[in-house]
This record gives C-alpha cells, sequence and structure tokens, in this order.
C-alpha cells in the first residue's frame, strides 16, 4: 500500500539538486504539480523534524542536517566502506591521487567514499555524488561485470549523451569497450565525463563472485602517460584485491606487487 503524503514528501526532497539547492514554496509547489497549500503542510512538517530549514530572509527552503546525519550514518554502518577504508587510505598516498569508492544503485553509479592523499585539505568524504554509469571509470567497471541481460536492459533504456567530447555515445563501441575493460580487469575513462580528468577503476566482489562496488583512482591527462595508467592500475588492482578479500571474496589469482 503507497501512502500519497509520504510519496508527496519524497517527491519534494527529490527536487532539490547540486544546481537547485533551494526552492521556494511557489517553485516547490510548481514542480510538484499541486496546490500551494498542500504543500506548505507537508513542507512545515519537514522543517519541524529537521528534513528541511527555510531561510528567515529569502523564504527559500534547502536540505535540513537530519538528512546529513542519516547518510553518515549509513556511511558508517555501510560493510564495504569500512573494509575499503584502510586500502584506500594507502592507495592515495602512494599514488598521490583522489580515490573513490561506489556502488550500483537504480541503474546509476553512487560514490559511497572519497578519499584524497595526505596532506589534501580533506583527508576523506561520505556519500555522493550519484553520477552516470556509460562514461565513468567507476560504472564501467561495474558494467562491464554484469550479467549480459542487464547490460542489455540499461543500453536500452540510458540515453547515452555527451558530457565531453571524448564520451562513448555509439552502444556498440562502448559494448567494445566493457569488453575490453573486463579482459585487462579495470576500465578507463579518458576525459569522457569531465575533460581535466582520466578515472581508472577496477571492480570489487563478494564472496559469490558478484560485482558489488568499484574504486578509483583519479589522474591528471597533462601528467598521465600509459605507463603511469598500468603503474596507477596495479596498485587499484592490488587495493580491490584486499577489499574483495574482506568481503569474503576468494579469487583465483592475486594481484602482482609494485615493482
Amino acid at each position: 500500500m503507497r501512502i500519497q503524503s509520504i510519496e508527496r514528501a519524497i517527491g519534494i526532497l527529490n527536487l532539490f539538486k547540486a544546481n537547485r539547492s533551494s526552492l521556494s514554496l511557489a517553485e516547490i509547489a510548481s514542480g510538484m504539480g499541486i496546490a500551494k497549500t498542500t504543500v506548505h503542510t507537508i513542507l512545515k512538517t519537514l522543517e519541524y523534524n529537521g528534513f528541511l530549514r527555510q531561510d528567515i530572509y529569502t523564504k527559500k527552503y534547502s536540505l535540513g542536517f537530519a538528512l546529513f546525519e542519516l547518510g553518515a550514518l549509513q556511511a558508517t554502518n555501510m560493510r564495504i566502506n569500512r573494509n575499503s577504508s584502510k586500502p584506500l587510505h594507502v592507495l592515495a598516498n602512494e599514488a598521490n591521487s583522489c580515490c573513490r569508492l561506489a556502488i550500483w544503485d537504480a541503474d546509476t553509479i553512487f560514490i559511497t567514499l572519497t578519499v584524497f592523499p595526505q596532506g589534501a585539505d580533506n583527508q576523506s568524504r561520505q556519500l555522493g555524488p550519484r553520477i552516470p554509469a556509460y562514461c565513468t571509470g567507476l560504472g564501467k567497471a561495474i558494467l562491464a561485470h554484469l550479467p549480459d541481460e542487464r547490460i542489455a536492459f540499461y543500453l536500452d533504456k540510458t540515453e547515452l549523451s555527451p558530457y565531453t567530447k571524448y564520451t562513448i555515445t555509439d552502444k556498440n563501441d562502448l559494448m567494445k569497450d566493457l569488453k575490453d575493460t573486463k579482459l585487462r580487469g579495470y576500465s578507463i575513462s579518458n576525459r569522457e565525463t569531465l575533460l581535466h580528468q582520466i578515472g581508472v577503476a577496477a571492480p570489487i566482489f563478494d564472496e559469490a563472485g558478484n560485482v558489488i562496488a568499484a574504486a578509483s583512482i583519479e589522474l591528471n591527462p597533462e601528467e598521465t602517460d600509459e605507463e603511469r595508467i598500468e603503474k596507477s592500475a596495479t596498485r587499484l588492482l592490488r587495493a580491490t584485491h584486499e577489499i574483495s578479500t574482506e568481503m569474503g571474496y576468494q579469487p583465483l589469482s592475486i594481484p602482482p606487487d609494485i615493482g
């Protein structure tokens, strides 16, 4: 059974995006397609419980800290985050690069942990953002290891829109890229989402051998050549092997050590 008032409250929370972090009553009512009086009641309930807050000057609403608290609790309690924190911190420091952990959720990639090298402004950040799968290293590392029927379902419902001129937008080309990814054990997203970023990512498996997540290392195109990509991938595979083992996976082979 679905409860309309709860669905509307969830719908209101989902209106807030990175580029729309504050909304007026009129904007929320328009976005929901319901009367202002109805929206106002829901807004005040969400505000009272800490899920929204209202600016006293602009009267606009933004997300409240209750959501952040729940998100932080979820991130802390996630087994995959606990098992990945140490290996990714080691990797970030070795490579002097940002590393990320992500899971597959609702046919997109949701980042659950971001780790920066020692000396950076932030050492780690948890939860978010949500990013597309087809043009990111994390997404392709997971996609490549999904069953064929899941990949086909994803491609049937997903428009491969270009983020940069390097984004793969042809489904046949993407399928070839996914096959190459599975064969070598890691994915490469070469400026496909951001022009200033190369992402190298590798899958993480559970005790049943199913892909459950991926970890990535972020590289600067101006400082990266094929040799650095391969060396970074070797380090990354060592980290994802450790994480997968902690998740119960028993691989047939062990990634080589860095020479």
